[in-house]
């Protein structure tokens, strides 16, 4: 049992992946830190305690590419899942209804969310 890769937690929750990687280690088991993170590598680890994993989309950019993996070995991550097919958004049509993006694009009515929840 292991907390799989989701990227963007951090737009689900503030500092999403840094509270899931807590949990793990609370609980005992594994987790992994996507490419696609809003937190980086770092502030993951600045939340932790113990080693977590970090999955790595293999892209064209090498040196970029090399710069993650010397970042996740800097955090002291124990595992490196390499993740081969495309770092490709599915089609959700709930987002595209809502005008989830990423970077987001403020609105009046996604600045006026903000206005009511300030703990986002």
């Amino acid at each position: 049992v292991a907390l799989s890769p989701c990227g963007f937690g951090g737009m689900m929750w503030p500092n999403g992946e840094a509270h899931a990687a807590q949990a793990a280690e609370k609980f005992g088991v594994p987790f992994a830190l996507s490419t696609m993170s809003i937190l980086s590598v770092e502030q993951v680890r600045e939340a932790t305690t113990k080693p977590f994993w970090f999955q790595l989309y293999v892209m064209r950019d090498r040196e970029f590419v090399a710069q993650l993996i010397q970042r996740a070995k800097d955090a002291k991550c124990s595992a490196l899942i390499l993740t081969l097919d495309l770092q490709v958004l599915g089609q959700r049509h709930a987002d595209i209804k809502n005008g989830l993006s990423a970077p987001p694009r403020p609105t009046l009515q996604s600045l006026m969310d903000l206005g009511t929840k300030p703990e986002w």
